[in-house]
């Protein structure tokens, strides 16, 4: 396992990005003074959500774009995501399975078609994983 307090940020990096990573690591990893290592700490999905609402709002798009595409960002971050200027970090909070319904709603009438299109694809996975799912018996 690589040490989050090594001196080497490449270390930390390790350390931030490792899925076995216990919340008191990666929240000191996501409290990093190196961007590096917070961008790693925003891809790790066992990052406390706390932490990736701060990365989500950290002015770094590198970041913010990570923390667009994990699955354990809070709802509210991902909204905030949804309308960054960067196509990409929009992009990405598109094709989040976390991201709220009323954030996806505006991803889908989005300008860029790069993001129309990924929150297109999400809309209609989602839709069709609905559809797969047994249906449950009707009470009488």
């Amino acid at each position: 396992m690589a040490d989050a307090k090594s001196n080497d940020k490449w270390e930390r990096r390790r350390a931030a990005l490792d899925p076995d990573a216990d919340s008191e690591a990666l929240r000191a990893l996501a409290g990093d003074p190196d961007a590096d290592v917070r961008e790693a700490a925003a891809e790790n999905e066992n990052t406390p959500p706390e932490c990736l609402d701060a990365l989500g709002r950290e002015p770094n798009d590198e970041i913010q774009l990570r923390a667009a595409g994990n699955a354990s960002t809070p709802e509210r971050t991902l909204g905030f995501l949804a309308e960054h200027p960067n196509q990409w970090v929009r992009r990405a909070a598109a094709m989040n399975p976390s991201t709220g319904k009323a954030a996806t709603e505006r991803l889908l009438d989005d300008p860029n078609p790069v993001v129309r299109l990924a929150a297109e694809a999400r809309a209609d996975a989602e839709k069709a994983k609905r559809k797969a799912a047994p249906k449950k018996p009707k009470a009488r």
